[in-house]
């Protein structure tokens, strides 16, 4: 490696997102963004590129690609500071992906490479997931949680349905976004 390309941090910045768990075309299960249609494939990283519309504009103006996350653009793969600030994506888009989302996780994710941070979260060039939480099933969702916990098992990362026991600021958190009623387990919790 030459001087001067180390990168700025030895560990990757760890953030909150929700993936769609959606089938693939062998059937198997995985789990894919919630506003594009990108996949996360298996014990690979993702690496983002620009999607942004204006894209067209730029060619026919025949600027150059920007290194992603840009600032002054939107692109790159994006993680919330905490799980409070991610949760209001297990309901988000529910009109538009029926059919389409089987399931919903919620979890935590690895990020580096170029990382811009924003004011609920970080914007980063590189990414794969840490930890998945899968909530319990809704009415929307044919399997219940422990399977598809089971089925993300090729990711390499933890995979486990939430509990009460096991994840109690987790279910807090569902329950003060108002997704207790969405999420049945957790409405004891809330009312204590």
């Amino acid at each position: 490696m030459r001087r001067g390309n180390a990168p700025d941090y030895i560990e990757p910045t760890v953030g909150w997102r929700v993936w769609l768990v959606v089938a693939n075309d062998a059937r198997q299960l995985c789990l894919r963004s919630i506003a594009f249609v990108t996949v996360w494939t298996p014990r690979a990283e993702l690496r983002a590129r620009c999607i942004r519309p204006r894209r067209l504009l730029a060619r026919i103006r025949r600027e150059s690609p920007h290194e992603v996350p840009a600032l002054g653009c939107d692109c790159g793969i994006h993680a919330a500071k905490d799980a409070a600030a991610a949760v209001g994506y297990l309901s988000a888009y529910e009109d538009l992906l029926k059919g389409v989302a089987l399931h919903r996780v919620i979890g935590t994710v690895s990020l580096w490479g170029k990382v811009v941070e924003g004011e609920r979260g970080w914007r980063a060039s590189h990414a794969y997931p840490a930890r998945l939480f899968v909530p319990p099933s809704r009415d929307s969702s044919p399997l219940p949680a422990e399977a598809v916990a089971r089925s993300l098992v090729g990711y390499g990362v933890p995979a486990e349905p939430i509990s009460e026991r096991a994840h109690p600021e987790l279910v807090d958190t569902l329950a003060s976004a108002g997704l207790a009623g969405a999420y049945p387990r957790c409405t004891a919790r809330r009312n204590r």
